[in-house]
């Protein structure tokens, strides 16, 4: 199943967040893929228990499933696995994808209210995240909703954007979200790659040369749908190497 980040807009349209993940891996591997919809800007806790729901209900009570969630989603996720009693029996494997694991400093910026960079954020987004404060400070770098420990159980992995890789894109929009909110580690224009390892407490399976919305298979530049005349499929290949970590 596919799982979403924060503003997610599952299917709009022919519009996917995932960009025709869904199908390439049911048309490669047979895999039958449950799109999930969570609260675009709710908080993890709130979030989660969707995300948990929705996987229960759509496969039977013996399957176990592997979950590949993308920014948000993965704190989402290792909330619900934690906290949902008997949701954990059913998830085989927790792929997060770019996830804020430590939050991110755009999150930050967007908290202290800074007059200077809130000007650069679209007024909708910003009174969004004013309205609903936990989900905003669940992606602050000072709070910590999902667990910090791994379920021994569980398989897990971890998938980061590093801009600072050889020949990595990186769309004008991102650049500017680096420059404005001060994002300097290395990072993928949102996340830190020290956020989206766990503090560096893990390493990452994998490192894609791309930025946060490239992650998902979107070129922010030029941002055509999967299904459309030339459109660029280069992320497919990404995600076959993920489906390799299951």
């Amino acid at each position: 199943m596919l799982g979403f980040g924060l503003f997610d807009f599952g299917v709009l349209g022919s519009l996917e967040y995932f960009n025709g993940v869904a199908k390439h891996l049911h048309d490669k591997f047979g895999a039958q893929v449950l799109t999930t919809k969570v609260p675009p800007i709710g908080s993890v806790q709130e979030r989660g228990r969707k995300l948990a729901d929705q996987i229960v209900a759509a496969f039977d009570s013996h399957e176990r499933v592997h979950i590949l969630a993308h920014s948000m989603g993965g704190l989402d996720a290792r909330w619900a696995m934690k906290n949902v009693p008997g949701f954990a029996v059913r998830v085989k494997t927790l792929v997060a994808i770019g996830t804020p694991h430590r939050g991110s400093p755009v999150a930050d910026a967007i908290r202290g209210g800074n007059p200077a960079l809130l000007r650069h954020i679209p007024l909708p987004i910003v009174a969004q995240l004013r309205i609903n404060q936990a989900a905003l400070n669940d992606l602050a770098t000072d709070h910590r909703e999902a667990p910090d420990v791994d379920d021994p159980q569980l398989k897990y992995r971890y998938v980061v954007g590093d801009l600072s890789q050889p020949n990595a894109h990186c769309s004008h929009a991102f650049r500017a979200i680096q420059a404005i909110f001060g994002v300097r580690s290395a990072n993928d224009g949102v996340v830190t790659v020290d956020s989206a390892t766990r503090g560096g407490t893990v390493n990452s399976d994998l490192t894609w040369p791309v930025d946060h919305a490239g992650e998902i298979g979107w070129n922010l530049d030029r941002p055509i749908p999967a299904a459309f005349p030339l459109a660029d499929h280069s992320h497919f290949a990404r995600y076959d190497d993920v489906i390799a970590l299951l």
